[in-house]
């Protein structure tokens, strides 16, 4: 995936979970819903620097 898309994706994640925190009172609620999307996006992105998912921890190094 290119950086435009990879950019592009993290700002439509960023959208959607702003618009599902709207009228959220509760801090740790909010705080949980951050962490679970950040983690997730942090996920896509590295697997997506591993040569699209294509790396196998037990493969023989050259």
């Amino acid at each position: 995936m290119k950086e435009d898309a990879i950019t592009q994706k993290i700002a439509n994640k960023l959208k959607a979970w702003k618009a599902s925190q709207k009228g959220q009172t509760d801090f740790y609620e909010y705080e949980k819903s951050f962490v679970e999307t950040w983690l997730k996006l942090g996920k896509e992105v590295l697997q997506d620097g591993l040569d699209n998912g294509n790396y196998k921890k037990n493969t023989k190094k050259k």
